[in-house]
């Protein structure tokens, strides 16, 4: 009993220092770069992307470090199904998401190739250093690509700057060491919840029996996403679609791209039965994105569907003999 305690505490532990940290980093990353005169686009789609997603990047570096291949893996593909069945299912039912952005076409076929990419390795059975190499190789091809549309997209760099600038919480002339103290500390935050999440999962899995991979799949996956959901639902409150979709599409290229790819670069990592699953999730999420998107809205009952099948996942997941 005591020991259920401890765990518990260390998983809710960890879920409040993940989103607080990883909410301290954006905003001092956001107002760094604004102080230094980086492009805000490059703030949007990589920074703040970086940023939300850094939960995952700890966590499933951590845990291929310590050997827990399948919370490495497990995070990164039930926060890409949670992100999109889960955080724009209910940002969707606050507000129906308009995804008639001038970028969302070509972030959506980058995404979709992405997914089928990860479900193919996956399905064959493992992902070894050299596949990770070549996903952070992936990754920086497609940061040089949004410059380089930044650069020729005038239109486009000024919507962005707009959207960037409205969502940043600064006063003028704030310090630059402020900014830095932020970082710092967002980071710092970030680490010790990735540790107590770990920490939690697994002993919890050891605990009850239960595989640490449903674990991954499930409860740390929906920590590890809670800054994209925050991000998703202000966005949605706010009437600021094109942040909410922003956010999850660049969070899901990053997580597949440099979290993955970091994790595989630590160890290799080789899969079963319950991560062939979720990667198939991970593409029916993707699919129902794009169909969505060729309407260029996710209605109220779009939002409803999708939190039915993130919830049929959840069950499929906890039936799976692992």
């Amino acid at each position: 009993m005591m020991e259920l305690a401890l765990y518990s505490l260390a998983l809710i532990f960890g879920i409040l220092l993940l989103a607080k940290g990883a909410d301290t980093l954006v905003s001092g990353s956001t107002k760094l770069a604004l102080a230094y005169g980086i492009p805000v686009l490059i703030i949007s789609l990589i920074i703040v992307s970086f940023g939300t997603s850094l939960p995952e990047l700890l966590v499933s570096g951590f845990s291929s470090a310590q050997g827990e291949k399948d919370i490495a893996l497990g995070n990164v593909l039930g926060s890409n199904v949670a992100n999109i069945l889960l955080v724009l299912g209910i940002a969707s039912l606050i507000q129906p998401v308009d995804m008639n952005d001038p970028l969302a076409g070509r972030e959506m076929l980058i995404l979709a190739a992405v997914s089928v990419i990860i479900f193919a390795l996956v399905y064959i059975g493992g992902i070894g250093r050299m596949l990770g190499a070549l996903f952070l190789l992936g990754y920086g091809i497609y940061v040089i690509s949004l410059m380089r549309i930044a650069s020729r997209e005038k239109r486009i760099k000024e919507e962005l700057e707009a959207e960037a600038l409205e969502n940043v919480d600064d006063e003028e002339g704030e310090r630059k060491w402020k900014s830095w103290a932020k970082v710092i500390i967002g980071l710092l935050v970030v680490v010790i919840g990735s540790k107590a999440l770990i920490y939690s999962a697994v002993g919890l899995a050891t605990l009850f029996g239960v595989p640490s991979g449903i674990i991954a799949l499930s409860l740390i996956a929906f920590g590890t996403s809670l800054p994209e959901l925050a991000t998703a639902v202000v966005a949605s409150l706010k009437g600021e679609d094109s942040v909410s979709l922003g956010t999850i599409i660049g969070s899901n290229n990053f997580n597949a791209l440099v979290v993955l790819g970091t994790a595989a670069l630590i160890a290799p990592i080789y899969t079963g039965v319950g991560m062939v699953m979720a990667s198939l999730f991970m593409l029916l999420a993707v699919g129902i994105l794009y169909v969505f998107f060729k309407f260029l809205k996710i209605p109220r009952w779009g939002g409803v569907l999708m939190l039915v099948i993130y919830a049929v996942y959840i069950g499929v997941e906890y039936t799976i003999q692992y």
